[in-house]
């Protein structure tokens, strides 16, 4: 999965604060909160290169729409660094979420940072459905508080208002749990692909055992038809030297064919063995990538929330 550098991401945030045709105080304070929760160790040390160089930009425009073209030739450039590395980036649907909440903050959800956003989406997102589903979501957590804010002002009897906040913040645990899974279904980890090998462990084993036997078969046959040679020619004089022989005779056998079987066995369990360490080890380290991943959905999601209901 490819992620958004996370000074690029921050510059993307940047834009879209300034995309109205101003950066007042409190947004650029909302800039600096973002930037420390991206990217505390590093953000104020290249915070001053990032405004610079997105004013440089947007003060080469002349109007309104000049101005929304520039920051969408500044927000593509930015945009496409991408990264292998989680701990460096920002996933799309995650930043995608984050712009959102930045743009819904004052309660003022303007055409032009919804034109820059929906822009954002196409470039970065391929399912077209994720931000018409994002925007709903936040739509609908701004429409439920306003029903507590009615709720809280009015003067309704406690038994009558009650059941209503119920319900409604039922509606919200809602919202939230989708925005968490909206965002998780993307930066969900793929199953690890299980090492299966072209032939199973019997298999390996009979071939190591077959490539063992077969340059022998010729010398056992051999030698225990020269045994038996012996045997029939001096049983009735001489019974001990003959079964020496035979002990002789099939000790060969015992040396090339039994010693080396054995052996092949144990190798093919031992890379069996390892095959499946292996294959456990890529699944341990899936399951918690998977869940650092939840992670970020969930805090990304609990911030807007928190923020517009005064959860902690």
């Amino acid at each position: 999965m490819k992620y958004i550098k996370t000074r690029d991401a921050l510059q993307a945030f940047y834009y879209l604060i300034a995309v109205d045709g101003s950066v007042r105080d409190d947004e650029r304070a909302l800039f600096d909160h973002i930037g420390d929760n991206l990217d505390a160790k590093h953000f104020h040390d290249y915070r001053k290169e990032i405004i610079d160089s997105c004013d440089e930009r947007i003060n080469q425009c002349h109007d309104s729409d000049d101005r929304y073209d520039v920051i969408v030739e500044g927000v593509d450039a930015v945009l496409s660094h991408r990264t292998d590395k989680r701990a460096a980036g920002i996933a799309p649907r995650l930043l995608l979420w984050n712009m959102l909440s930045v743009a819904f903050a004052d309660g003022e959800y303007d055409a032009v940072e919804s034109r820059l956003i929906r822009h954002i989406a196409r470039t970065m997102i391929a399912d077209r459905s994720i931000y018409p589903e994002m925007e709903h979501l936040m739509r609908a957590a701004y429409d439920v508080r306003g029903e507590l804010d009615w709720i809280s002002n009015s003067e309704l009897p406690y038994s009558e208002v009650r059941p209503m906040v119920d319900q409604l913040e039922e509606r919200v645990n809602v919202l939230q749990n989708a925005a968490v899974l909206l965002i998780e279904d993307e930066t969900a980890a793929p199953a690890p692909e299980v090492m299966v090998p072209e032939k199973d462990v019997f298999d390996q084993t009979k071939d190591a055992v077959d490539s063992v036997v077969a340059p022998v078969v010729d010398q056992v046959q051999q030698g225990a038809q020269g045994a038996a040679d012996a045997v029939k020619h001096t049983f009735d004089d001489n019974v001990a030297p003959v079964l020496n022989q035979v002990g002789d005779a099939l000790k060969p056998v015992n040396d090339a064919v039994l010693k080396p079987v054995g052996n092949a066995a144990n190798e093919v369990a031992k890379r069996a063995g390892d095959a499946a360490n292996e294959v456990a080890k890529h699944a341990g380290d899936a399951v918690n990538e998977a869940a650092k991943r939840a992670g970020d959905a969930a805090h990304a999601v609990q911030g807007f929330f928190g923020g517009l209901f005064g959860r902690k």
